[in-house]
């Protein structure tokens, strides 16, 4: 979402008739709300006195800050895939050379579509990651906001490939469209054994 855009403006624009914005940019919205309750948790957790834990919680601090603005990049990145696809087939189809171009165009547009949310899929997994030291150090009042901070990025990372797997279904390139799909499913299995090692940690703060 860009800055100059208020949320009221966003929502207004996400429901109107333009294709853009859509799930992808939405799925990169999420993603930064993760990263922004993250940062709150961060902000009023006392520090802690075991030194490594203040590091990593201050590391986790910065790291969440950098990751809530490639969020909303990745937001703004993939309205303007999308609607560059949506010119490529908009383009003349009348004589040989029309299709050649047009045919091309929608490829290289199609690609893109599928690079920006697996990118932001992986960002994602980044993401949960840093959030390791603020599910397990973080203020213990604030465990219901980390834990949403976790569905969030799961939420987002989910979103994602749902767009990657739309797009790599159209790609001719099947060699491009199998090795996106194999990064897809790596992403998968580290944001689920990411996830459940998040949910453990809370389960096992909230049992204290």
């Amino acid at each position: 979402m860009s800055d100059s855009r208020s949320i009221d403006q966003y929502l207004v624009e996400l429901a109107s008739a333009s294709p853009t914005p859509g799930g992808g940019s939405v799925a990169g919205i999420i993603a930064a709300l993760a990263a922004g309750l993250g940062s709150m948790v961060c902000s009023l957790t006392r520090e802690p006195a075991n030194i490594e834990d203040r590091e990593a919680l201050t590391t986790a601090a910065t790291h969440l800050r950098a990751a809530r603005a490639s969020a909303l990049a990745f937001s703004e990145r993939d309205e303007a895939a999308y609607a560059a696809y949506i010119t490529a087939t908009r383009l003349p189809k009348v004589t040989s050379e029309d299709k050649t171009v047009r045919r091309d165009a929608i490829q290289a547009a199609l690609r893109t579509a599928a690079e920006v949310p697996l990118a932001l899929a992986e960002h994602c997994i980044d993401l949960l990651q840093t959030l390791r030291p603020v599910i397990s150090y973080g203020n213990p009042h604030l465990q219901s906001d980390a834990r949403i901070a976790v569905m969030l990025a799961d939420t987002a990372h989910r979103a994602a490939l749902v767009n990657v797997r739309v797009n790599l279904a159209l790609l001719k390139d099947r060699d491009l469209a199998d090795h996106m799909e194999v990064r897809a499913q790596a992403s998968e299995q580290l944001r689920g054994s990411a996830v459940l090692e998040l949910e453990r940690t809370l389960e096992s703060r909230a049992g204290r």
